[in-house]
């Protein structure tokens, strides 16, 4: 647990923020995203609803007096899975992408390593501010 988390709180609200705003504009808008990118239609509801989900624990993570390390590992867990889930998809051709689709897909991909990233170097700066 720690009590600071400039940094870490800082990414956390971030990753909360864009996760809230992808997640909306998938839900709101996804028959133009799905014919822009190739990505199916009917998917992407639910991926939207479940990124404005998970940007309410992230935010709620964001908020906390003392942000828990674990459910902070557990969200860097996710991003890095989602990643690796994505460039999955892109390489699979299991979805017949666009080429604004695949550069769009693996672009979020590696916004959201990059996040993670900040996310790790946030509980180790917490961890070494704690001792």
């Amino acid at each position: 647990m720690f009590e600071d988390g400039g940094l870490l709180r800082r990414v956390l609200a971030f990753d909360a923020a864009t996760c809230a705003a992808m997640g909306a504009g998938l839900v709101a808008g996804a028959e133009p995203v799905a014919a822009v990118t190739g990505l199916p239609a009917a998917a992407l509801p639910g991926v939207g609803a479940a990124l404005v989900g998970f940007a309410g624990v992230l935010g709620w993570l964001a908020t906390r007096a003392t942000v828990p390390e674990g459910p902070v590992r557990a969200v860097v867990a996710g991003n890095l899975a989602w990643s690796v889930a994505s460039v999955a998809l892109v390489a699979s051709g299991a979805v017949a992408l666009t080429g604004l689709g695949q550069a769009a897909v693996l672009a979020q991909a590696a916004a959201v390593v990059v996040i993670a990233e900040l996310e790790v170097l946030g509980l180790r700066r917490e961890r070494v501010a704690a001792t």
